[in-house]
């Protein structure tokens, strides 16, 4: 990884994503953007999906809120959706009144403008609680993506996400 990269927050890696965008031509990408921008990529999908929660993670200021819709599936039940959706580092936060426990495994499905789906699984990781100042919601980790097309499919959702961040 660049290692100007190394130790930056996830909303730093994200203005830096911003600042590459501005580089692109009608031509496409100049071979050193397309690179930074790939960089850059990879440092956010590793925050996000190969950290463990930081002790932050109810930190406003660490969360790329993103506003696309998404579908949480999990066995035996109902799916949810919800369009409140945070990357934090080491998860995706979804805001939702739904009882959910830690460590069960669901699945993360939204919907791109061709209708073509995006799925990947994982983990609850944590829950939050409603409270005065925080919505409720539960946080899905992904320690456990195994194998290349999970990856793939891990990281094409968390690209698509931020495609829909919302600057504040």
């Amino acid at each position: 990884m660049n290692q100007t990269l190394v130790g930056l927050s996830l909303p730093e890696l994200v203005s830096r994503l911003r600042d590459v965008h501005t580089m692109r031509t009608p031509m496409g990408w100049p071979t050193d953007s397309a690179v930074t921008k790939s960089s850059i990529e990879r440092a956010i999908i590793d925050l996000v999906a190969r950290r463990p929660p930081s002790e932050g993670h109810d930190d406003p200021s660490e969360r790329i809120h993103c506003d696309h819709e998404v579908k949480v599936r999990c066995a035996n039940r109902a799916s949810i959706k919800s369009s409140q959706v945070d990357l934090r580092v080491g998860g995706v936060f979804v805001a939702t009144d739904a009882a959910f426990t830690v460590g069960e495994p669901v699945e993360l499905e939204i919907e791109l403008e061709n209708a073509y789906k995006l799925k990947s699984g994982g983990n609850v990781g944590w829950i939050a609680h409603s409270r005065a100042s925080t919505v409720a919601g539960i946080g899905v980790t992904f320690n456990s993506v195994i194998g290349e097309a999970s990856e793939r499919r891990l990281e094409k959702l968390l690209l698509e996400l931020l495609k829909y961040r919302v600057e504040r």
